[in-house]
């Protein structure tokens, strides 16, 4: 999606959503290393594209971040009740 992009705006003129899943991440780490303004552009401009049309029409957000920020912590499934050290 680029930006300004107008599908998400679009959508949310045309629909009334009763929550927002967002998903929607690029999460490699290495990649984003070598690629870092493509991560930028994606991650952060593309959520801020999403919470402003939220703001113009507002509904619930969920939002899922990758388990690949936290590192392995010695298990394979993550319950969101597990401890994570910031």
């Amino acid at each position: 999606m680029s930006l300004p992009d107008p599908r998400p705006r679009t959508l949310f003129e045309e629909h009334v959503f009763d929550a927002v899943i967002h998903l929607a991440g690029l999460k490699s780490t290495p990649e984003s290393v070598q690629h870092p303004a493509n991560y930028y552009y994606n991650n952060v401009g593309g959520s801020a594209l999403l919470m402003d049309v939220i703001r113009e029409h507002p509904t619930q957000l969920i939002f899922s971040s990758s388990a690949t920020v936290y590192g392995r912590i010695g298990i394979d499934a993550y319950r969101h009740s597990e401890q994570f050290i910031w």
